[in-house]
């Protein structure tokens, strides 16, 4: 043996690297197949399972994964902001015995109906840039017209329309509801609130021409490093974009960024609350760099009764990093950026950075699968025989008691009539989870189209889309059904609006690589993602869901065998058919409804 002090050398030098156990490399590779071809939110799902085991309970508002999940309806949230009315955090309130939007103010869409008409707008428009203009000449701010101008164009502007003045308070308004939404996630603090309402009065956006990503509405996929989307004015003289157009696409960047702001809040606050996890989401100091290298002379030092030496002593600059370290990514919380050390795994699912890229040859494969997805879902038998394997399926797996047939038939009314119901749906964020939508490349909306709304021409242009909103139709019934039976007092909208995404198989959740092997193989994801599905209900509720399966599958199996199994026909149809389909023999014609599983 070494003696005391050379031993404690000894134990400070690895001669061998680690032995990592079958255990831990089991371990690592159930967590990389999870979030590659399960999850790619996986690793948050796991921080919170670490959170909660203590016992600690958490709201689907402070749970970081489900805000992550129900992220992708986000669109939808947006686009009610836009068109019936502006809210907050706090989606939902209790009138009577039912559960109302929260709604703060009119929608964008609301406030310009005395303006519909194409000319009324554009001129609303003007009115609204010559009044901003006005203000920012008085601040010193070049904007391209003159203080003089724009002063007039506001006179004349309101002597032709009265109602401008109007309808430009309930602008600003609307835009003021915008900044408290960001600002209740930690977008901006409360100080930089007030002073932006005190010193833009008559604020609308002016993005320019050349603005290419303030004007095209930036949305990002991010759930950290969100940069506060409030920048500063500076002055131009390039052309301006319609404002109108630019509020638009500001309330959803807004929105977007918020939301997506939220998850890192929550993520924050477990780890402050939660001291076992705090490794996985560690806050630190801000990270400095070094930003230049300079002697004493250089930096004007006063060198009397210095040895020459120190003249030429070398001093490191540091300031604060510009981009952030490795592991480290960024939460805006109260406007001020907070630090976090994390895993590699943790930011790749933070930062969406661990994408599988196909390349070009991959992308042109995608084409053929688009097309047979459109073939498969978009027919008309598919859009009878799905929403009827999504009635059964839901039937399994709902957590609020979904009855086949009679809360489907709940969630079409209320498509159909667009009740408060249907609202609260959206903006629950419990849109864009079916398969139709995956193909749906655009869920914004333009200032025209909200303004003007889509006319029957424009979809004997768009056929395509016709069908797409036809198909999704049949399964979006099914989801709203499940949310009407779970939005009730005392609970939460984004509880029913989870639950609604999750009834069924929620086709916006994947694995980083599951995604990109589904842009080529149609249905890969669908069909891992329904034995996952399956897998999970038997392991959380396994004697009810049990019982749902006998009931609403085994059972109606058995019995339409025994009424088919004298006929003829039943034994022709192939095994594969009988195990994939319930087989009813209606006269002359066979029917073929899917099975759920």
């Amino acid at each position: 043996p070494l003696p005391p002090a050379a031993q404690q050398v000894y134990d400070h030098i690895s001669f061998d690297p680690d032995k990592v156990s079958i255990a831990e490399k089991w371990t690592k590779g159930y967590q990389s197949f999870q979030t590659k071809m399960i999850d790619d939110l996986y690793p948050i799902a796991k921080y919170v399972s670490e959170a909660t085991k203590g016992g600690i309970t958490l709201s689907i508002e402070e749970n970081p994964y489900l805000l992550a999940r129900l992220l992708r309806g986000v669109a939808s949230k947006a686009t009610v902001f836009i068109e019936q009315g502006t809210f907050g955090r706090v989606l939902g309130k209790v009138v009577g015995k039912r559960v109302m939007p929260a709604f703060k103010g009119e929608g964008l869409k609301q406030i310009l109906k005395p303006v519909k008409n194409p000319a009324e707008w554009r001129d609303f428009s003007t009115y609204l840039v010559a009044k901003h203009s006005d203000e920012l000449s008085a601040l010193g701010i070049k904007t391209g017209i003159s203080k003089d101008v724009a002063a007039r164009a506001v006179q004349e502007l309101e002597a032709q329309y009265a109602d401008f003045s109007k309808i430009a308070d309930k602008l600003y308004k609307y835009q003021s509801d915008l900044l408290d939404y960001i600002q209740e996630s930690g977008l901006i603090n409360q100080t930089l609130r007030e002073k932006l309402n005190q010193k833009y009065l008559a604020y609308v956006p002016f993005y320019r021409v050349m603005d290419d990503i303030a004007a095209k509405g930036f949305l990002g996929k991010k759930l950290a490093n969100i940069a506060s989307p409030i920048k500063r004015i500076k002055g131009s003289e390039r052309t301006i974009i319609n404002p109108l157009e630019n509020i638009v696409k500001n309330t959803y960047a807004y929105i977007n960024a918020a939301d997506r702001n939220q998850v890192g809040v929550m993520m924050a606050r477990l780890a402050n609350e939660v001291p076992g996890i705090k490794p996985m989401f560690e806050r630190i100091d801000t990270p400095i760099s070094r930003v230049a290298t300079v002697t004493a002379k250089e930096l004007g030092i006063d060198l009397s009764g210095l040895p020459e030496e120190m003249a030429e002593a070398v001093f490191n600059i540091f300031r604060p990093s510009i981009r952030n370290p490795d592991g480290v990514v960024t939460v805006l919380i109260d406007g001020k950026r907070a630090f976090f050390k994390t895993s590699p795994d943790m930011q790749a699912a933070l930062l969406s950075t661990d994408t599988f890229n196909m390349g070009l040859i991959g992308k042109l494969l995608t084409m053929p699968t688009k097309w047979l997805r459109a073939g498969a879902t978009l027919s008309p038998d598919f859009m009878i025989r799905n929403p009827l394997r999504d009635m059964f399926s839901a039937f399994v797996y709902s957590k609020n008691g979904f009855i086949p047939g009679v809360d489907f038939m709940r969630g079409v009314f209320s498509i159909l009539k667009r009740d408060k119901d249907y609202t609260l749906f959206k903006m629950s964020g419990a849109e864009h989870s079916m398969l139709v939508s995956l193909d749906r490349e655009v869920l914004s909306k333009t200032f025209k189209e909200i303004l003007e709304g889509e006319k029957f021409p424009d979809y004997i242009k768009h056929p395509l889309k016709l069908l797409q909103l036809s198909s999704e139709l049949g399964e979006k019934a099914t989801r709203l059904g499940e949310f009407k039976a779970g939005l009730r007092p005392g609970r939460s909208v984004l509880e029913a609006g989870f639950a609604a995404r999750d009834v069924t198989l929620d086709f916006a959740k994947a694995g980083t690589q599951a995604k990109a092997i589904n842009q080529v193989i149609a249905f890969f994801n669908a069909n891992v993602r329904g034995w996952d599905k399956l897998y999970t209900a038997f392991k959380e509720r396994p004697g009810q869901t049990m019982l749902k399966v006998a009931a609403g599958i085994t059972v109606p199996s058995i019995l339409l065998y025994l009424v088919n199994r004298d006929d003829p026909r039943w034994k022709e149809i192939p095994q594969w058919q009988k195990d994939l389909f319930w087989i009813v023999f209606v006269g002359d014609t066979i029917y073929r409804i899917p099975k759920p599983f």
